[in-house]
Order: C-alpha cells, then sequence, then structure tokens
C-alpha cells in the first residue's frame, strides 16, 4: 500500500529533503524517546540549526529577514510542518511563526528588531499565551485595562508550548476596547509560569498566570481593537493550519509502521496484512491520510490568499478526527506491543491526541465553520489532554 506524493516544487523538495535529514540527524526517534524519558531540555544548538533552514523565516517577508523558497509562504511553512510532525520534533515551532507572523504584519520597527532577529536566528525563544484549556481556539482567557502607561493583564493562558523556556511571549487579550497584542518578557513582574502534565511526552507545556502584569505602550503590538481582532484571527489559522501539517506528517509515518508491521508478522502461516479485515482498516486509514493531505493543501492556498476563508478550520477540525481514528487503528495493528513504553507507537498516539485540542478542536472548528456560513451551532467541545496544576483548576471537571 503506497501513500501519495504531494505536489511540490523543487524548492519545497528540497527543503522538504533538508528538514528531514535535519530531523533525522539531529533529532531522531531516538533521541526524541530519551528526552522523553528523561525529561531533559533541547539542547540549544537544535533551535539555531533549525532556524538556518529556515524553520520560522517563511511567513516573515524579505525586508526583515525572513523569506519563502516557493513565493508562497504558507505552503512551505506546511512542508517543514509535516516533516517535523513524521519525526515528532520538539520546540515551539508553530507558537513561533505566529508570533513571526504577527510582528511582521503590526510590529512597530522598534518590536521588529527586538524580537524578529533573534526568532529568525534561532537564540530567542519565544511562544504564544493566549488559550483557555476548554477551548484552545478561543480568545479570552486574559483580559487588560487600559493604564496610563498602557495595558494591565490579569489570567490564566493554558496550555502554552515551552512556556518556561521561552524569552518572551506574545499575549492576545481580550478588553473593553476588543482585542489587544503584547509583548511580555518571562521575567516580568506578575507573570507565573507553571508545568503542566501532558498526555504528549515529546514537548513541554505550561500555564502562564497574569497578575496584573503592566505592559508599556510600547510593547502593544499593532492597534488595540477591530485591527488586532483580525490579526489574531490570521495567527489562529496559521495555527491551525501548521498543527493540522504536523498531524498529517504524524499520521502518515505511523501508518507507514503499521503497514511494515503488518507485512511482516504472521499468525496462522501467513502476514497478517493478508487478512481482509486488517486489509480494509488500513485502507480506510490511508484513505484518512490522504483526505486530511487534500484539507491541508487547500488550507495552506487559503493562507497565502487563494483559498476560502473556512479553510483553516475544515482542515483542523477534518484531520483532528482523522488523525486520532488512524492512530488508534495504528495500535490495533500492533496489538500488545504497541502497549509498551518501549515502542514508538504510543509517542505517535500521545502526539496525535494533544494536537488534536490545539488551536481549537474539532467541535470549535466546525462551529466556526458553520458561524461563517450562518448556520445552526455544534455541540460543546469535549474533554482536553492536560492535566492542569494550576491554582483552583484540578482539569478533570
Amino acid at each position: 500500500m503506497e501513500l501519495a506524493e504531494p505536489v511540490l516544487t523543487e524548492e519545497q523538495r528540497a527543503l522538504r529533503a533538508a528538514t528531514s535529514r535535519f530531523a533525522r540527524a539531529q533529532y531522531p526517534l531516538s533521541r526524541v524517546r530519551e528526552v522523553a524519558d528523561s525529561g531533559a531540555q533541547v539542547p540549544s544548538d537544535y533551535l539555531r540549526q533549525a532556524a538556518e533552514l529556515g524553520w520560522f523565516a517563511m511567513l516573515v517577508p524579505e525586508k526583515h529577514g525572513g523569506g519563502t523558497v516557493s513565493g508562497r509562504p504558507g505552503a512551505d511553512a506546511v512542508v517543514i510542518a509535516q516533516e517535523r510532525g513524521r519525526w515528532l520534533q520538539p520546540v515551539a515551532f508553530v507558537p513561533a511563526n505566529v508570533v513571526a507572523l504577527a510582528l511582521a504584519e503590526a510590529g512597530d520597527e522598534s518590536q521588529q528588531g527586538a524580537v524578529l532577529p533573534g526568532v529568525l536566528e534561532g537564540v530567542l525563544r519565544v511562544s504564544w499565551a493566549f488559550a483557555d484549556d476548554r477551548d484552545t481556539g478561543a480568545l479570552g482567557a486574559v483580559t487588560y485595562a487600559r493604564t496610563a502607561g498602557g495595558l494591565r493583564l490579569s489570567g490564566l493562558a493554558t496550555p502554552v508550548q515551552d512556556a518556561d523556556l521561552a524569552d518572551v511571549l506574545l499575549v492576545t487579550a481580550t478588553g473593553p476596547d476588543g482585542v489587544a497584542q503584547a509583548l511580555v518578557r518571562q521575567d516580568t513582574p506578575g507573570l507565573t509560569v507553571t508545568a503542566l502534565a501532558s498526555l504528549d511526552v515529546t514537548r513541554r507545556f505550561g500555564s502562564v498566570r497574569f497578575d496584573g502584569v503592566e505592559v508599556a505602550a510600547a510593547d502593544v503590538v499593532g492597534e488595540v481593537g477591530e485591527a488586532a481582532g483580525a490579526l489574531a484571527q490570521r495567527q489562529l489559522d496559521l495555527a491551525a493550519v501548521l498543527t493540522a501539517a504536523e498531524m498529517v506528517g504524524a499520521m502518515s509515518a505511523d501508518l507507514e509502521l503499521a503497514i511494515d508491521y503488518a507485512k511482516s508478522r504472521t499468525a496462522f502461516g501467513r502476514p497478517i496484512g493478508s487478512f481482509q479485515a486488517l486489509k480494509h482498516q488500513l485502507a480506510d486509514a490511508a484513505a484518512l491520510v490522504e483526505a486530511g493531505k487534500a484539507a491541508v493543501d487547500a488550507a495552506a492556498e487559503a493562507l497565502d490568499g487563494t483559498g476560502p476563508g473556512d479553510a483553516a478550520s475544515v482542515a483542523k477540525a477534518f484531520v483532528s478526527r482523522a488523525a486520532v481514528e488512524v492512530a488508534h487503528t495504528c495500535w490495533q495493528v500492533f496489538g500488545g506491543i504497541a502497549f509498551t513504553w518501549e515502542h514508538d507507537q504510543h509517542l505517535y498516539l500521545r502526539r496525535l491526541t494533544t494536537d488534536a485540542a490545539l488551536y481549537g478542536d474539532e467541535a470549535h472548528h466546525y462551529r466556526r465553520v458553520l458561524a461563517l456560513h450562518d448556520l445552526p451551532d455544534a455541540p460543546p467541545s469535549p474533554a482536553t489532554p492536560w492535566r492542569g496544576q494550576q491554582e483552583g483548576k484540578d482539569g478533570d471537571d
């Protein structure tokens, strides 16, 4: 059973090959497992070397030091994301690209000069704080009040990837004048980061509490209000598409592992993959992978301005459901060995289940699609895979 190859330009094929070589050489699955076992941090040179490949530059115009390989920045970022997912790569790739996009579009010269070069070179860690773990695609977890000198932030954003490692956070908050975005440094008084225990052991997540955090006007990104709200939605679309792309890469790799196993594992004197029931399961899973790729490709076109406005939510909603189904099918193919810590399959299952909830789950994005087309609402979102450790939450309600 062969999975279809995406249609890429020569430059994008080179980008994919370089990303794959880097992942296999610098952070193969054996290293992923070591870090998951030990809880160690990813080496600092990993981020720098990833930046040299352009991981954080595709959404940034050349005048700010970025650049795209094909002229389609969204599609190029998706190529990187899919390979990252295939090899279960760490670090806050999606949030970093969101921050880069926001600063490139709305930051002033001072903000761009202070943050963008470090992000593009991989020497400054950034992340994005905005979500509530009850609906990770909705704003409102953090609120602001106007002050004489700028803004005062309050609330709890969770989950935030690499929250404990980020030098600078882009915070998206809501308040009396609409949406506001601001840059906040990790050491700002009133900001507290708490580690979260996540189903996904290959990455780090935390909650960020804002207890009257004072933000100077110089650190407010763009105009407060309608413009900031529109940009925040573009950021959510970007995050949803890149996360869906990582999921497509991970589910493709997981399915390939299951297919190889089905060819080599024998029962009753035959490879188990020759049994019709298993063939049907794997064929259904392959169809979901291919449909997921198509949905992500369409969403990438939308990011680049040539696709429908609801494509990001359609892709994230569909892939969130499909990825978990594919992972469960692969789990069943592997049988008892998939339950062992030593096997890689559970790492893919953990990653895919977590990504399904990030930046809006299936229900959130279907609700958004329905709202865009003035159709009746959808049911509420299910529980999320984080176990909260912050004050006043036990994560089980």
